[in-house]
C-alpha cells in the first residue's frame, strides 16, 4: 500500500506534468486592437500562415 506521502508526491508529479502539458504546442498573438489569439504551433507550418504573419509584422 502507498503511504499518504508517497501519494501525495505522486499527485503533485502528475498535476506538474499535466500543467505542462497543456502549454505545450501554443504560441500568443496580439492584434492591433490587443486582442489575444492562441496559436497552434503547428500551424507555423503551413507556408500561408506564416506569409500572413510576415505581412502582419511589417506593416
Amino acid at each position: 500500500m502507498i503511504t499518504p506521502k508517497k501519494l501525495l508526491k505522486l499527485a503533485r508529479k502528475w498535476q506538474k506534468q499535466a500543467t505542462l502539458s497543456r502549454k505545450r504546442g501554443h504560441f500568443v498573438v496580439y492584434s492591433a486592437d490587443q486582442r489575444r489569439f492562441v496559436i497552434l504551433i503547428v500551424y507555423l507550418q503551413n507556408k500561408i500562415f506564416r506569409e500572413l504573419l510576415s505581412t502582419a509584422y511589417h506593416h
